[in-house]
């Protein structure tokens, strides 16, 4: 399983915003050629995927079809990124309470989502996927940071408090050997 972060976006570089969805926003160039540069390096290790997936936001959607140019791939709403709800496009600084610093994991923003959410919503997702699909042998997901830090967390059964000190780099993979017994081997991180 190749959990692959999407590339970065224009809004990466807006740090004091909270903009943690950013429904619209489209790679940049050079992280379009990051993505094309990925389908280089599967190609040169000649690694085939049985089924690719993406998140359902613009950006991970971008970054599968540069990386996986011309392969069919399913979209699944259950990976895109947490909601910032009400917070979003606000200034950190007026919304991050201490409530909120202080637990991150559990917070819910006005609106939006904590990170259990994501992670019930995601780990629901991959449970009945990896239940219906025992034949395939590798599969892309590209989604978010959020996300993965959350299916990370539940494959590995790692406390909450290590979510905001996970760092995946964009175009970034998460690879990960599950057997047919679920037994799950972090094979690398951050390739």
């Amino acid at each position: 399983l190749h959990l692959i972060r999407h590339g970065e976006t224009a809004y990466k570089w807006m740090s004091d915003i909270v903009i943690w969805e950013a429904k619209d926003f489209l790679l940049t160039e050079s992280w379009i050629q990051q993505a094309i540069n990925l389908w280089k390096k599967f190609n040169e290790q000649w690694l085939v995927f049985d089924k690719i997936i993406s998140s359902s936001t613009p950006r991970a959607i971008q970054t599968t079809e540069n990386t996986f140019p011309n392969r069919e791939f399913d979209i699944v709403d259950a990976l895109k990124a947490k909601s910032s709800g009400d917070w979003e496009w606000k200034l950190k600084k007026e919304v991050y309470t201490p409530e909120y610093l202080n637990d991150v994991y559990w917070f819910i923003p006005p609106n939006g989502e904590s990170y259990v959410m994501v992670e019930e919503r995601a780990v629901k997702w991959i449970n009945k996927f990896l239940l219906e699909n025992k034949e395939l042998n590798r599969v892309a997901i590209v989604s978010h940071d959020f996300a993965i830090k959350c299916l990370f967390l539940h494959f590995f059964q790692i406390p909450h408090s290590f979510v905001e000190s996970l760092r995946i780099d964009n175009v970034g993979q998460f690879i990960l050997e599950i057997n047919t017994d679920n037994k799950v081997k972090l094979l690398h991180w951050n390739v």
